[in-house]
């Protein structure tokens, strides 16, 4: 059980942090030293830590340091400093946008998990150092299954909190009224281009279909904290998550990628990369068997 565990918390890793390493390690966040400094605006934590004004040298050695932390962190060598690395200066440029006056909230959460894993075990499983032997067994098994816990509570706070908003501030008028073939029809203008344009807008032109959407995009949102506490949400709601979230992509235009990737700390990768090399076995099993010849009348 304890190595399961480790090794659940191994493979999470290596998927995330490769996710961020295609997704945020191909960025170019030296951009932001060219905007005037007159649109500088710090945001609360970043007046508290006296974060200045960056300048393009800065920068680009921080995107470096960050690159580097997080290859580091996906193969597992010096595991926990380098995911300590990738969290400080991952969340410095992740979140320098905001100081701008362009709010991200699309990345709040994986940044949280970023810091999150960056005290975590998760170099003993799956990782260059736990080849090498330099990773001595941990005998508190929740060592290696709070990381998950406190990512997928995580999911479960910023979901429900994004379905009681809409109910708060609108109530059911949110479902029962055009509110989302309003924003279907505003996303494209104001935020990234729907990968399909025409589907947002028909969607649109019917107000039913709206409202049945609505309404199981707000059961979903609410209901996410239940996958916390039953085995049988579990299976459903984050699944679920990701559909709505592929669904937004293509019919209003924002990309909730790293919300997506977190939806991997649900899935149980011990036993799916068991069950894959168990059919992988068996199919080569069948394979490496001698055909025997048979002889009539024998």
């Amino acid at each position: 059980m304890k190595r399961l565990d480790a090794s659940k918390l191994g493979v999470c890793r290596i998927l995330m942090f490769g996710f961020a390493l295609l997704y945020y390690g191909t960025q170019d966040f030296t951009q932001w030293a060219h905007v005037p400094p007159v649109f500088w605006r710090p945001i609360a934590i970043a007046r508290l830590l006296h974060v200045q004004y960056p300048s393009s040298a800065s920068l680009l050695i921080v995107q470096w340091i960050f690159r580097a932390a997080l290859l580091l962190s996906c193969v597992g060598l010096y595991t926990r400093a380098a995911i300590f690395v990738a969290g400080i200066s991952g969340a410095y440029l992740i979140a320098l946008p905001n100081n701008y006056g362009n709010v991200h909230r699309i990345d709040a959460a994986f940044v949280v998990a970023l810091l999150f894993m960056a005290l975590s075990r998760s170099g003993d499983a799956w990782s260059l150092d736990a080849r090498i032997g330099k990773r001595a067994p941990v005998v508190w098994k929740f060592e290696y299954a709070w990381p998950v816990m406190l990512i997928r509570s995580l999911l479960a706070v910023v979901f429900f909190a994004a379905g009681f908003a809409k109910l708060r501030h609108r109530g059911l008028d949110w479902i029962t009224t055009d509110s989302l073939a309003i924003l279907l029809g505003e996303q494209s203008r104001l935020l990234e281009e729907p990968l399909f344009p025409a589907a947002g807008a028909w969607v649109a032109g019917h107000a039913r279909l709206c409202s049945i959407l609505a309404g199981m995009t707000v059961l979903l949102e609410i209901s996410y904290p239940l996958a916390l506490i039953s085995k049988t949400a579990r299976k459903i709601i984050p699944a679920g998550a990701v559909a709505m979230l592929i669904s937004i992509r293509v019919l209003q235009g924002p990309a909730f990628l790293p919300l997506m990737a977190l939806q991997l700390f649900w899935v149980d990768w011990p036993w799916l990369i068991e069950w894959i090399s168990s059919q992988w076995r068996v199919r080569h099993a069948g394979r490496s068997l001698p055909r025997t010849s048979t002889v009539p009348g024998m």
